[in-house]
């Protein structure tokens, strides 16, 4: 048992580097490897919010444009939290040489984010499309707080993004994804015969406790 929980705390970096990232659409990352700055600039026009567009449900929720503010500061937050690794700083920077342009898609009425980004150059030439960014929404609070949560998680797969094409985090091959999942499946196996075998001597001993307890009760001298 501990030589199959050691090779599953081995293989979980490589289960977690599987899981479905946004990915590199087309052009390349390879440039914004060599800069140590990056500005962030994020675009709604034509996204799609709650069902309506982003200009009509601003008009129905006041709160709305404080919470897309705060939502887009999140965003970069977590994003340098990955960033740091690669020594890139990300924000609203002017005259850098790379831009990442976040263009939101959707957000559903729990605050789930839809997204794609560009890389633009000084030209605004592109240079790379991120395509697949989805961020999970939060559990409490009005839509302006949801999205913030939304905007969060979708910047922590973004940076995976931007790591794993940088080659800081490594993405396992097909096989040794199957070898993960098939791992998995036998420490489940291993876990559910633990629980079945504790639950047993757990019955076996309650048993025992009863009948030696019994026991005593009849040799006492008032128990007929």
């Amino acid at each position: 048992m501990r030589k199959l929980l050691i090779l599953f705390a081995a293989a979980l970096p490589l289960s977690l580097a599987a899981q479905n990232l946004p990915s590199v659409a087309s052009g390349s990352l390879d440039g914004v490897s060599e800069v140590n700055r990056i500005s962030v600039k994020f675009a709604w026009g034509g996204a799609t919010v709650a069902g309506m567009s982003e200009e009509a449900y601003s008009l129905t929720d006041k709160a709305w444009e404080d919470g897309k503010a705060e939502a887009e500061r999140r965003f970069i937050v977590e994003l340098n939290t990955s960033l740091r690794r690669a020594a890139i700083e990300a924000a609203p920077f002017e005259n850098t040489k790379y831009t990442l342009l976040v263009s939101v898609v959707g957000v559903s009425k729990t605050g789930d984010v839809t997204a794609l980004a560009q890389v633009l150059d000084e030209s605004n030439a592109e240079v790379a499309v991120i395509e697949g960014i989805y961020g999970k929404g939060g559990k409490v609070g009005g839509l302006s707080n949801l999205v913030g949560d939304g905007m969060e998680s979708a910047a922590r797969q973004t940076g995976r993004c931007f790591l794993r094409a940088f080659g800081i985090i490594y993405t396992p091959s097909e096989q040794e994804t199957e070898s993960i999942k098939q791992l998995q499946v036998e420490i489940d196996s291993l876990e559910k015969g633990v629980r079945d075998a504790t639950g047993a001597l757990y019955q076996s001993a309650k048993r025992a406790t009863l009948e030696q307890y019994k026991r005593f009760l009849e040799a006492l001298p008032f128990v007929k």
